[in-house]
């Protein structure tokens, strides 16, 4: 169990000082981990027998154990274990070993009667795969419309038809407002092919066809991004394939 939690645990016991001396903690996390009891009172302008009656609120023996914590937390932020990099290589090749097996043909059909395809993603990565994708298609000779933002997908509403096909481009696959706009595209019988993560998302329900790549949460935000990237490269290589390109 990490600091804040131990503290969340026990916040109904703290007091004010002991609350004061969590908000220094919490604040200098890495100063703390160098400096004594002692001198942490002294910064606090407390008895360090307070700060030892809180570290005992906590369920801590003292304030050494309390340092450990803290730095085991500092070690874990940045450094990322073996079986972690194992599940990343997996992840990566999993993905590849997808897209390589998979019969794209319902796919490159759609590309070759599409009238006009058009893509959509929401959150940094998703819309870098976006632009990655339109670049990819150029050398199949299709042209991909990238559509940036809420105001400019509600305009292409309004012209789309049968004869198009959307990218829908999303990490999780939950996304509210793209899975809205997907179940406005799929009203005006737009064939949708989404881009998600593995597993059954509403997105993946929705789409027409669903593309699908492995990764998981690393730590705090991050995921691993490259399986996103393989299987779109991929993809696109196996239609300059099918095209004799």
């Amino acid at each position: 169990m990490d600091i804040d939690k131990l503290v969340n645990k026990n916040y109904d016991k703290l007091n004010k000082n002991d609350l004061y001396i969590w908000d220094y903690i919490s604040n200098n996390r890495k100063e703390c981990i160098n400096i004594s009891m002692q001198d942490l009172a002294k910064k606090c302008n407390i008895s360090y027998a307070s700060v030892f009656r809180f570290t005992k609120k906590l369920g801590l023996k003292g304030y050494s154990e309390l340092k450990i914590y803290l730095k085991w937390e500092e070690e874990q932020k940045f450094k990322i274990q073996d079986d972690e990099m194992n599940k990343i290589y997996n992840n990566i090749i999993s993905s590849l070993n997808t897209i390589k097996n998979r019969d794209c043909l319902d796919i490159f059909k759609l590309l070759d009667s599409a009238n006009k395809i058009y893509s959509y993603a929401r959150g940094s990565t998703p819309k870098n795969a976006s632009k990655f994708l339109k670049g990819c298609l150029l050398f199949s000779n299709k042209l991909l419309n990238v559509i940036e933002g809420r105001e400019e997908s509600q305009i292409v509403l309004k012209f789309v038809n049968e004869e198009d096909v959307f990218f829908l481009i999303s990490l999780s696959g939950t996304d509210t407002y793209i899975n809205d706009f997907a179940l406005q595209l799929k009203s005006k019988g737009v064939k949708i092919i989404s881009i998600t993560r593995d597993g059954n998302n509403e997105l993946a329900q929705i789409s027409d066809i669903n593309l699908f790549f492995y990764t998981h949460l690393i730590k705090n935000d991050i995921f691993s991004i490259s399986p996103f990237f393989i299987l779109i490269e991929i993809l696109s290589f196996k239609y300059m394939q099918y095209k004799g390109l």
